[in-house]
């Protein structure tokens, strides 16, 4: 259940600041995973909900 609280001192949702990691510094298993969903990633961001 929602406390009162949390939703009184809530300030809404804002939008974050991005924070890009450099993958070529990761171990090989790490890049292999990510070489493996980078493609469903970018189809997901080509339908995302955008502001109108």
């Amino acid at each position: 259940m929602i406390d009162s609280d949390d939703l009184r001192d809530s300030d809404g949702l804002k939008p974050r600041a991005r924070r890009y990691i450099d993958i070529s510094d990761a171990p090989d298993r790490v890049k292999a995973v990510y070489e493996s969903v980078l493609p469903r990633y970018e189809q997901l961001r080509a339908y995302r909900l955008t502001a109108v």
